[in-house]
C-alpha cells in the first residue's frame, strides 16, 4: 500500500479553536484517562478471528432491534 500523506494548513487561530475545544472535552469527560504502552498492550484487540463473532453479535443485536420495533 502506497503511502497517503494529507497535507494542509491550519492558521493559529485554528488552532487555538482546536485547543480550546480539546479543553471542554476534557472538562466535559473527566473520565477519559491516558492510557500507558503497557496498559494498551493488555487490551483485547479485535482480529481476524474474532470478526466473525462481532459480525454475528451485530446482527443479532440489529434482527433483535427490528424485532422489537415492530413489536410495538
Amino acid at each position: 500500500m502506497a503511502d497517503r500523506n494529507i497535507t494542509g494548513t491550519l492558521s493559529a487561530e485554528d488552532i487555538q479553536e482546536i485547543k480550546a475545544a480539546l479543553q471542554i472535552i476534557e472538562q466535559k469527560m473527566p473520565f477519559l484517562i491516558a492510557l500507558t504502552g503497557q496498559e494498551r498492550r493488555k487490551l483485547f484487540k479485535m482480529g481476524d478471528k474474532s470478526l466473525h463473532s462481532s459480525t454475528s453479535v451485530r446482527s443479532n443485536v440489529t434482527y433483535l432491534t427490528w424485532i422489537y420495533t415492530i413489536s410495538l
